[in-house]
């Protein structure tokens, strides 16, 4: 089995598979939030990947704050959220 990059798989299957693949990416973000969860980006290291959600309006969908460099950022920043709604719960590790 084929490992494709975001790239490699535009390349060969054409761009209306990634307005496919970012409808079902707002999509998800919605159904996400109508069960009240939150959604986070980390680790978006491409620029091409990072501009074909701008253009697709998923950086807006996101809320504030919810676009990080790395998985570690993006749990410390969950950590820190969840104490200050619930500071009486402990730490999850």
């Amino acid at each position: 089995m084929s490992t494709y990059t975001h790239e490699s798989m535009i390349n060969h299957h054409g761009r209306g598979v990634l307005a496919q693949l970012l409808a079902q990416l707002s999509d998800t973000i919605h159904v996400c939030r109508a069960a009240g969860a939150d959604f986070t980006v980390a680790r978006l290291e491409s620029i091409r990947a990072k501009e074909a959600l701008e253009r697709s309006g998923i950086i807006t969908l996101l809320a504030a704050g919810r676009l990080f460099h790395s998985v570690e950022e993006a749990i410390q920043a969950w950590r820190s959220q969840s104490a200050a709604k619930d500071p009486v719960s402990p730490n999850v590790s």
